[in-house]
């Protein structure tokens, strides 16, 4: 999906946060009152074009709020002064992480050289303000091709023998993946936390991202009490023994589209599709997941819920205050970490939920981006970490329909991939988009 700014306003469409001289698309070099205000008044008719459309209500009214309020730090001229000396600190920050990033392995190539001068060029930091940033320029040693070949081959039989996952980094075809690697979710009736759990420690982690979209803002630490989260997205083999002991309706779309009849349960055997077992179970409503947690507490006999969304975010982001993916902010290119909207990633929709094990998050969940997006505990509010207190927050409201939804699906974009990103759909709502994954709750 297109960043909000760029459909709405026009501006960069690769920078998440645009700031003021942008919105109101005026230089900060040729500054001029009257085109400040000319250009004010041509960016509010933009938005007024759009009038009352529900989808973009919320959003409007927070950018005018934004544009006046660009407009007002702009036409003033002290106001303006402190505002081009913060813009400029952020810029070089901004900078300045990427060169810390690109340090990491010890030097600095000549392509990554090019792409700092480009950005300082943007950000209208001078050359020599540059290369004071990044100081001595190594070159990468050489290396002894021999002992690297020897190195790969150890670390390959090391990962083979100690982690039979590694497998499933090959595009493996689904039929064939489900066949050999089975995902199995065992219970017993004990209170053993089952094996697929990954445990979540207590503590702090920074929820939201400060340069997001306005739901996900502002960035805060936030403090949760240890839980456990499934390592998978609940598949069709999981919620298949839900319907079979409750004899619980199956997953399925009335409204015949070719899309719904791929994935719709077979009325008659009340099964999922052929060779979908390991498949994440969708066509499933906020209602429905909430009844499985309700179900599989009584059958665990251990607190069964939809993770909140903080919940959530901390295991698909980990501690970690500037990883936007679950897999950190090293990808390799090449290398696909989840399912999304791409005909390169090896498949055309659902993928098995053990698929993508190099996208595990931190915590060693697969597929918190991509695959399915996943249903959360929480209503939808737009200002909930606003208002929300930063202990174990949670937003409940039975008179508001709209649920959290988080990760992002099959269907979408990369951008809504990343773990701070907020939708929400109708806590009725079916779709061939959305399935879920459980927490269990530790009782002190």
């Amino acid at each position: 999906m297109e960043n909000i700014y760029h459909k709405l306003l026009g501006v960069d469409k690769n920078v998440t946060t645009p700031d003021y001289y942008e919105m109101l698309n005026i230089s900060s070099q040729k500054f001029n009152i009257d085109i400040l205000q000319e250009n004010y008044k041509l960016q509010l008719q933009k938005l007024q074009r759009l009038g009352n459309n529900p989808k973009y209500k919320e959003t409007i009214l927070f950018l005018k709020s934004e544009l006046r309020k660009a407009r007002s730090h702009l036409e003033n001229t002290e106001s303006r002064n402190e505002y081009n000396r913060v813009l400029q600190k952020r810029k070089l920050q901004k900078i300045s992480e990427t060169i810390d990033l690109f340090r990491i392995k010890g030097y600095i190539d000549n392509k990554e050289w090019s792409y700092l001068q480009k950005v300082a060029s943007q950000y209208k930091i001078s050359q020599a303000q540059l290369k004071t940033l990044v100081g001595e320029r190594k070159t990468p040693k050489k290396h002894n091709t021999y002992r690297e070949i020897i190195y790969i081959c150890l670390l390959l039989v090391t990962l083979l023998f100690y982690n039979k996952d590694f497998l499933t980094q090959q595009k493996i075809p689904t039929k064939t993946l489900e066949e050999k690697q089975p995902v199995e979710t065992s219970f017993s009736k004990s209170s053993n936390i089952p094996s697929h759990m990954m445990y979540i420690p207590e503590g702090s982690f920074y929820m939201g991202y400060p340069e997001g979209s306005y739901d996900e803002r502002p960035s805060r630490k936030v403090y949760l009490e240890a839980f456990y989260i499934s390592k998978y997205e609940v598949t069709n083999a999981d919620y298949y023994n839900f319907v079979k002991e409750t004899n619980y309706s199956i997953p399925y779309a009335k409204k015949q589209l070719p899309s719904n009849q791929r994935f719709n349960w077979n009325p008659l055997a009340k099964k999922y599709p052929e060779g979908k077992s390991s498949d994440p179970v969708v066509l499933v409503s906020w209602e429905n997941a909430i009844d499985y947690c309700k179900w599989l507490s009584k059958k665990i006999h251990l607190n069964v819920s939809l993770p909140t969304e903080a919940q959530w975010e901390k295991a698909a982001r980990g501690e970690a205050e500037l990883s936007q993916y679950p897999w950190g902010p090293f990808a390799k290119p090449n290398m696909f970490y989840a399912n999304y909207k791409t005909s390169r990633d090896g498949f055309a929709e659902i993928a098995p939920v053990n698929s993508f094990i190099q996208g595990c998050s931190p915590f060693g969940c697969y597929n918190m981006s991509g695959n399915v997006a996943e249903w959360c505990l929480d209503s939808y509010s737009p200002t909930a970490y606003s208002t929300l207190g930063k202990t174990n927050p949670l937003y409940l409201d039975n008179n508001i329909q709209r649920k959290v939804v988080r990760g992002g699906s099959w269907a979408n974009k990369i951008h809504k991939l990343r773990v701070s990103s907020r939708a929400y759909r109708n806590k009725k709502q079916r779709d061939i988009h959305t399935g879920f994954r459980y927490v269990i709750l530790i009782s002190k």
